[in-house]
């Protein structure tokens, strides 16, 4: 059965999105496509922060270095591209998008939580990691899952939402190429971080990665 990774989404953020959900449903008229990329934006530097932020706070200074800026990078790429390509879409499309986005988000727990299910298996692989971490080429595997769980969401919220939406293929290239270029600055960064860190480090990472993936009781 599969397990859920849920990353929170700030209550200031999420009210905004209700509230251009509601106008989506009220108006066919209003250009909200603006505000809509912008929102989104929002959410998906919200998750980046939470799953590459902390690899900042546990390396040394250069990799701390290189950890905020491959952060801020992508963070600069969503800013920029993802409220460019909601301006390529028509009313129904962009409500389309938001209901569909709106149901893989729920309130639990008196926080708001952005879900995509994953394998029970590599939940169970990752924590088994978490437990006994001590050579180096088991905090690569280690990370090599959690690279594989990240691009499983890329996938869920991402890749498969674009393809519905079925841009033109000037526009859906160039959207693949900034979806491959911005996860691959990230990927790279967890690779490269796993042949870094000394098992102390990395248990730490991966302790505070599974908070994203609650056991089921």
């Amino acid at each position: 059965m599969d397990e859920l990774v849920q990353l929170n989404v700030q209550p200031v953020t999420y009210r905004r999105f209700l509230e251009l959900q509601q106008l989506l449903k009220q108006s066919k008229s209003d250009n909200l496509a603006q505000a809509v990329g912008e929102n989104l934006a929002e959410i998906a530097c919200q998750v980046v922060e939470q799953v590459f932020g902390f690899l900042s706070q546990i390396s040394a200074n250069q990799q701390q270095f290189e950890s905020e800026h491959t952060v801020e990078q992508i963070k600069a790429s969503i800013a920029k591209h993802l409220p460019w390509s909601m301006q390529l879409l028509n009313h129904e499309r962009l409500s389309s998008l938001i209901d569909d986005l709106g149901q893989m988000m729920s309130f639990t727990d008196g926080k708001i939580w952005l879900k995509y299910p994953i394998s029970s298996h590599l939940a169970r692989q990752l924590r088994g990691y978490s437990q006994h971490l001590h050579s180096s080429q088991e905090i690569v595997q280690a990370f090599g899952l959690i690279v594989d769980i990240i691009d499983q969401g890329v996938t869920q919220l991402v890749r498969n939402p674009k393809k519905k939406l079925k841009f033109n293929f000037m526009v859906d290239k160039s959207l693949a190429g900034v979806i491959g270029l911005t996860t691959q600055l990230g990927y790279k960064r967890l690779e490269k971080m796993g042949k870094q860190l000394n098992p102390e480090q990395a248990q730490a990472y991966l302790q505070h990665f599974l908070q994203f993936i609650p056991q089921k009781n």
